[in-house]
């Protein structure tokens, strides 16, 4: 089953079908081998991106050197590294494709254009964000009893 981006935003969002068309102009869908990156440590995220298929895994590398996956994300989630986004500044994670993916991708200044045009568009917008903070943070709170589990365990609680 395949859940094509505009049609996903226009059964949450209740969009128009000319909005639904600005969706699929804006939005710009690509297909990338497993092992690309999104972003790299250090580089300015500028999208936000949608994983139609594919698995991605976000990490970071300590002071010594050593790799630490924060999270993996699955097909129908949406992702970007809000601390470079959102501030304009280099983030400090990294998001690699672990297989072959189809990723639709938007600039940030795109998304701010849409948002203004489409009351819609802000209010899907409004509505992922906060789902999205409620279930990290719930998931944050579990994050002790889950650092001691066996790693199969642990790998399905950090899909989000």
């Amino acid at each position: 089953m395949t859940k094509n981006l505009p049609k996903y935003i226009k059964n949450i969002a209740n969009l128009s079908d000319e909005a639904e068309q600005k969706i699929s102009t804006v939005f710009k869908r690509e297909e990338f081998l497993k092992g690309h990156f999104l972003y790299r440590q250090g580089e300015i995220c500028q999208h936000i991106f949608y994983i139609e298929k594919g698995l991605v895994r976000v990490f970071y590398y300590t002071e010594t050197g050593k790799e630490i996956t924060q999270w993996f994300f699955a097909e129908y989630g949406f992702l970007t590294a809000a601390d470079s986004y959102y501030h304009h500044k280099p983030t400090l994670l990294n998001c690699e494709l672990l297989e072959d993916s189809v990723i639709y991708s938007l600039k940030y200044t795109d998304m701010e254009t849409m948002l203004n045009e489409n009351h819609n568009m802000a209010k899907f917008a409004f509505h992922g964000l906060f789902s999205r903070r409620s279930t990290m943070f719930e998931k944050g709170v579990a994050r002790k009893q889950v650092s001691f589990s066996q790693a199969s365990k642990r790998i399905t609680w950090y899909t989000i």
